[in-house]
């Protein structure tokens, strides 16, 4: 009988082991197929992203175009036709600000998502503008690139978080929004003023 209780306690450990591989195996199997199907569909988002952005035909500057005058870099243009949009530059701000243009202010931090998802209709709406007396900026807001400039701006109008705007008219505060504007937005607004 003890033959009988060591054959049997045998057989059920080695189904034991058998059955620990199998579910082992399968749940090894079901997270390569998650982590593939995940790429897969990392890999899709970005392919989306890249048709969208070639189907706007964005008219954005290479990452590479600055503006020099005088043979001083000024800032790094992100949309241009008819008004511009760039990197926020003190002198260029100051500039647009002593030829009367309306000035367009958006709080970016380069960590935040939506502010990145909002850049892209920022450039795309500033590319359909009808009007050549505004002036868009770019202003770093708490991330690894906001310099002193930015930090002081940012202060004046008490800036509470990024993606927020503010557009001046004669120097004087028009709007005042935290608000995601899309491109039709951004155009409305900017052509009613």
């Amino acid at each position: 009988m003890n033959k009988f209780k060591k054959g049997n306690v045998q057989i059920v450990v080695v189904a034991m082991i058998i059955l620990f591989l199998v579910v082992g195996g399968f749940f090894f199997w079901q997270l390569q197929s998650a982590g593939k199907e995940a790429m897969t569909k990392r890999e899709n988002i970005e392919s989306a992203e890249t048709e969208a952005m070639e189907k706007k035909e964005v008219m954005a500057v290479s990452d590479n175009e600055t503006v020099q005058k005088d043979g001083v870099m000024m800032a790094k243009i992100l949309a241009k036709k008819n008004s511009t949009f760039s990197e926020f530059n003190l002198k260029d701000y100051e500039k647009a600000l002593s030829e009367g243009k309306i000035v367009y202010l958006e709080f970016y931090a380069n960590w935040c998502p939506i502010c990145r998802a909002q850049e892209t209709e920022l450039i795309e709406g500033f590319n359909k503008l009808k009007r050549d007396d505004v002036a868009g900026f770019r202003v770093n807001f708490k991330d690894d690139q906001t310099d002193e400039d930015e930090k002081s701006l940012a202060e004046k109008f008490k800036i509470p978080y990024q993606h927020h705007k503010i557009v001046l008219k004669g120097g004087q505060v028009v709007i005042n929004s935290a608000d995601t504007w899309d491109v039709q937005t951004l155009v409305s607004e900017l052509s009613n003023l």
